[in-house]
């Protein structure tokens, strides 16, 4: 068995993230949004068209839900990755991942153009590396 991701179920901006665990079942979040329910197995929320208000996040007073993704500059991912800059001295280099980078290709590509510090930059994507 393979794990796969498909890009058409990844959002490019932030979205709800329900921490099932976290909830009381309260309900603000139904009361503002209707992608999210409380029934008697739980908290279900259903992503598709949400549209990204971020309303239900706002309302969740315990904390179940927050925000998944945020929006970063290329320039401040390569000056944080600069403050590891010792490490790198030993053939060290930067590797853009996490999710999908080649759903961004513009951005994974400015990341590795910014990291010319580094003695080796690689992308690794879903199919490996790239």
């Amino acid at each position: 068995m393979r794990m796969v991701s498909q890009p058409e179920t990844q959002s490019a901006k932030p979205e709800p993230y329900l921490d099932a665990g976290a909830c009381t079942g309260c309900g603000s979040c139904a009361e503002i949004c209707t992608r999210h329910r409380i029934t008697a197995h739980g908290h279900l929320f259903d992503a598709s068209g949400c549209t990204g208000c971020l309303e239900c996040v706002k309302s969740c007073r315990y904390g179940a839900l927050s925000v998944n993704g945020r929006r970063i500059s290329a320039e401040s991912i390569v000056r944080q990755a600069l403050a590891d800059r010792p490490f790198y001295a030993g053939g060290g280099g930067i590797t853009v991942t996490g999710g999908e980078p080649s759903f961004q290709p513009e951005f994974a590509l400015e990341i590795l153009q910014r990291a010319a510090f580094a003695r080796h930059e690689h992308l690794y994507g879903n199919g490996g590396l790239l």
